[in-house]
């Protein structure tokens, strides 16, 4: 079966090295200029360890913005496939140790074909770790990485 990671990872790489590498000041002003609800959200910053495999298909820091039962998300792979904004993320599930948001990214493969990419995020609230998924769906492969998540101001 077809895999995404050889497919399309060289264009990514290359296309999103400079939207994925926005430091925390700057995801939060992205926030502040497309969302402005949102700003004043809890804001939760997940930065995550990568290794060459994940690149380009997990970003390596994740901004989450929760008002209630409502989840942005602005990573820069987000902001690379969406205009500049924000995605809303759901709530898959949530426990008194974890929760766990789910979104969506609709990207392009280096053939040019629209790849659906489903994320997951389960962030453990005692110690902040966190692990992400990437998927693609229709193709045989996923991406998985770990990292620490902070609340920020």
């Amino acid at each position: 079966m077809k895999t995404l990671f050889h497919r399309a990872r060289g264009a990514i790489l290359h296309g999103a090295a400079g939207a994925m590498l926005l430091g925390a000041t700057a995801l939060t002003g992205v926030v502040a200029q497309t969302a402005p609800a949102a700003a004043q959200a809890a804001r939760t910053l997940c930065k995550i360890d990568l290794n060459s495999r994940q690149k380009g298909w997990i970003a390596p820091e994740i901004l989450f913005l929760r008002d209630g039962a409502r989840v942005m998300v602005v990573d820069g792979i987000v902001l690379m496939n969406n205009d500049e904004q924000p995605v809303e993320a759901k709530i898959a599930d949530e426990r008194a140790d974890r929760v766990t948001y789910t979104w969506e990214v609709r990207s392009k493969d280096i053939g040019g074909r629209i790849v659906r990419m489903k994320y997951r995020a389960t962030r453990f609230k005692q110690d902040g770790a966190v692990s992400v998924s990437a998927l693609p769906l229709g193709y045989a492969n996923s991406f998985t990485a770990r990292g620490r998540c902070d609340a920020i101001q």
